[in-house]
């Protein structure tokens, strides 16, 4: 008989319990932490427009994801750290779902609004029918 090879979930740590977490003294792995960075600095190059100073948003954004990270390095609670993630990627599929919203509004918006005041384009000469 073959053996059938599970994919192991990418928040494996998830499946244990706290209790178990504490009483092993079990740290949440690094790739954890480093995958949710690597996710804010990729969805942070979506913001290329500029805030008021001049400066990009999108590097602003990449300099506060890392003093975040930066800050949490110190801590060595497990639960802690699994509730900073948590909230984490709950943050991000927010920040997401909001910029999807507002970049459809936005093309919405310049769909209805392009052909205001104009009239509308009659179909080309030899596209009608004969009778």
């Amino acid at each position: 008989m073959a053996r059938i090879l599970k994919k192991t979930s990418a928040f494996h740590f998830l499946d244990q319990s706290v209790e178990r977490m504490e009483r092993l003294n079990q740290q949440i792995p690094n790739k954890e932490a480093l995958r949710l960075y690597r996710s804010v600095v990729k969805f942070a190059k979506l913001f290329d427009w500029k805030d008021p100073r001049g400066i990009p948003w999108s590097v602003i954004l990449k300099k506060s994801a890392r003093m975040e990270f930066e800050n949490s390095k110190e801590e060595k609670d497990p639960v802690k750290l699994g509730q900073m993630l948590i909230s984490g990627w709950e943050a991000l599929m927010n920040a997401k779902q909001k910029y999807s919203r507002k970049e459809y509004d936005f093309i919405k918006h310049i769909d209805e609004t392009r052909n205001r005041g104009r009239a509308p384009k009659s179909p080309p000469e030899g596209s009608k029918k004969k009778s």
